[in-house]
């Protein structure tokens, strides 16, 4: 799914994708608009074309200047070229009779010349399946003209004019030679796609024409589409793939040939919106599926609260090769599953460990963690990038952009799956007013970090007329010093596909520190392209067209599967396996797909629910709260009853004491009488009337 302007537009040759398992925690970090720790650097800051010059003019021997050709688009005819056989007769009308050549020397002179373009291959030793003889001392031995092949976009690019640069200063040396080299740059028309680009390499390859182009620009997925037109690299240097990123070098090698030098790496990553995870959950991005669900659910039950029923947990491009992509992902994430067997190259999908991880995350658009609309996009053109898509640097809008991005800048998506490549465009994008981060794009668990590998390399063409210069030209092209002057010199965002380039501190300070540490230690997820050759047009529309029906209806992952395999199987030539003993839990579990209209529903139900919830309670805790003062109110009736009881009891007491003494108070005359009585052997009972007086009393 590329990002960065996607930064993708192939042809700086870059990149190592560090094969690394561990996750890097610390590739994790943040990038803020208002407080970036990215280091200030010329976005894209190119050398000038003037330096196409390339020295001394071919009359004194010396090096012969680059040029570069525009190729112009013309109908289809069946004898184009008179002056050509009929086997080398011009393809689909791309490549022009004639080439109009601007040719600068030091001395600024401009000359031009018209020379024919195809022409059948000559004085090149080749085997008997038409492959050059591989020359041991190609890198001191080539001489001559060198065309390379690529899309106007390329060319025309920052990426280029830097290539424009560098091969003008190459071929002004004397070392190994060099100064014996010219090197051409023959672009297709401006709008021409990529799939077209395709398809015109492919009928000359068919057709078996020389003279047209030597070197050609190949993305990633395309290696085993047009393997058998691409010459051996390994067999003209046994150590020509040394210093390459392991998992990167790994796709360029379709039966055991390395039929293409990679010069730029992308990889799947994952983008989260930092401000909102760091409100609603935590500042910590997601290590696993558990951690995605959990967080998700949690923002989104926030925002649904605030009626932002447009906010997404998880958007991506889920529709066409990059569907076939993120599903790549999701496999090796869980229990290294793939969709090809890479030992076997059988057809690997009729698992249980493929249909756990595939039902899992059918679940995340039944919860609207995915809004089920991601999986409905129209897809961009295969095999396209940043460059290829025509991207910009938005104005105002984000028409430019495929709709998950959009989706994400505009702040309505928590984590979004893209393309490492957006990086850089998201860096220099003023559309992006909040806190951003990235991450490896995390599998089932903890134990593994993945990424689908994207990007661009550089093959030798089968029916080259100079193979030898051609093979010295692509080495050079994807070199370890042309992909760090690529970012160092030129400052140039493209990742580099030489491993020791991701702990280079000055790669790194330009390319970002955090994403250096995902290159370094993703697991790249690679798509089944090198093991099913031609049919990978065929396959991964089957893949993505099958998955996407699963992912937006009822379909259980048992009939997907069941049906896939088939599919599959039928395409390329392979016995059906029936025997799989299913036991996915739950089991064939069907999917509803809530609509858009649905989930409003569901949502004003929700709304009135909690209305209606929050109007009892305040109801109920009236009720309670009148029901308690009430009986406060009893407690202190209560209360003050008794202690009037009490004070008029103690004053009762006190007033029947003062009684009492009244009656036994004795003054002094009386004591006399009692003295007198006792004397005549008597005492009152006064004890008796005192005691009988105040119970009478009483």
């Amino acid at each position: 799914m590329k990002l960065c302007l996607i930064s993708s537009a192939p042809l700086l040759l870059l990149a190592a994708i560090g094969c690394a398992a561990v996750p890097s925690k610390q590739a994790r970090q943040v990038n803020n608009p208002s407080q970036s720790n990215q280091p200030a650097v010329a976005q894209s800051s190119v050398v000038s074309s003037s330096a196409v010059s390339v020295g001394p003019s071919p009359a004194s021997a010396s090096p012969v200047p680059i040029t570069q050709n525009s190729l112009t688009a013309i109908p289809v005819a069946p004898s184009i070229n008179s002056a050509v056989s009929s086997s080398s007769a011009l393809v689909s009308g791309v490549f022009s009779t004639t080439i109009t050549t601007t040719k600068t020397t030091s001395a600024a002179s401009s000359t031009s010349k018209t020379s024919s373009v195809a022409s059948q291959p000559s004085q090149v030793s080749r085997s008997a399946d038409g492959f050059p003889i591989p020359d041991p001392s190609y890198n001191v031995t080539a001489a001559g003209p060198v065309t390379i092949l690529m899309l106007n976009s390329q060319s025309s690019s920052p990426q280029g004019r830097f290539f424009v640069d560098k091969a003008a200063r190459l071929t002004s040396t004397t070392v190994n030679n060099n100064n014996k080299l010219r090197i051409d740059v023959k672009s297709f028309p401006e709008n021409t796609g990529y799939e077209s680009y395709l398809k015109q390499v492919r009928e000359a390859c068919d057709k078996k024409m020389g003279g047209l182009f030597d070197v050609v620009m190949l993305e990633a997925t395309v290696l085993g589409e047009l393997a058998d037109c691409l010459v051996d690299l390994s067999a003209w240097d046994p150590a020509m793939g040394s210093g390459f990123a392991k998992g990167v070098l790994q796709n360029s090698y379709v039966d055991k040939r390395l039929v293409s030098l990679p010069i730029e790496a992308d990889i799947g990553i994952l983008y989260f919106n930092a401000e909102v995870l760091g409100k609603y959950a935590s500042t910590n991005p997601p290590y696993s599926f558990d951690d995605i669900e959990a967080i998700a659910g949690t923002v989104l039950m926030a925002q649904r609260g605030v009626d932002n029923f447009a906010f997404s947990g998880y958007t991506s491009q889920l529709s066409g090769e990059d569907l076939t992509a993120q599903i790549a992902e999701w496999l090796l994430g869980y229990n290294r599953s793939q969709i090809v067997n890479n030992m076997t190259g059988l057809i690997s999908l009729e698992t249980n460990a493929v249909a756990q991880v595939l039902q899992r995350v059918s679940t995340w658009t039944t919860n609207n963690l995915i809004d089920p609309n991601d999986f409905l996009f129209e897809p961009t053109e295969p095999y396209s990038t940043a460059v290829t898509r025509g991207l910009k640097h938005p104005d105002s809008a984000l028409a430019d952009v495929d709709p998950p991005l959009a989706r994400f800048v505009a702040g309505n998506s928590l984590f979004m799956r893209h393309w490492a490549s957006t990086y850089s465009w998201l860096l220099g994008n003023d559309d992006v007013r909040f806190g951003w981060g990235i991450g490896p794009v995390v599998g089932w668990d903890h134990s593994v970090n993945v990424g689908a590998l994207g990007g661009w390399g550089v093959g030798v063409y089968k029916y080259s007329q100079n193979p030898t210069a051609a093979v010295k030209v692509a080495k050079w092209m994807a070199s370890r010093e042309m992909q760090y002057d690529a970012v160092v010199s030129a400052k140039l965002r493209i990742a580099p596909t030489r491993s020791d380039l991701y702990t280079d501190k000055k790669v790194c300070d330009i390319l970002g520190q955090d994403l250096c540490a995902i290159y370094a230690n993703v697991t790249p997820a690679v798509r089944p392209s090198s093991l099913v050759g031609r049919h990978y047009k065929n396959v991964t529309h089957i893949i993505s067209s099958g998955m996407n029906v699963f992912f937006t209806t009822p379909e259980t992952i048992v009939e997907a599967l069941t049906k896939l395999t088939i599919e599959l199987a039928r395409e390329l030539g392979q016995a059906v396996n029936n025997n799989t003993d299913w036991s996915v839990d739950p089991p064939a579990v069907g999917k509803k797909v809530p609509s858009h209209l649905q989930i409003q529903l569901m949502g004003l139900c929700a709304v009135i629910l909690i209305t209606c919830a929050t109007v009892y309670l305040l109801k109920r805790r009236q009720i309670d709260d009148g029901i308690q003062a009430a009986k406060d109110k009893l407690v202190v009736i209560a209360q003050t009853a008794k202690q009037e009881v009490i004070n008029k009891t103690v004053q009762r007491r006190a007033d029947l004491d003062f009684g009492a003494n009244e009656f036994t108070h004795l003054d002094d005359d009386d004591e006399d009488d009692l003295e007198r009585n006792d004397k005549r052997g008597g005492r009152p009972q006064y004890s008796i009337v005192k005691g009988a007086e105040k119970d009478e009393f009483i």
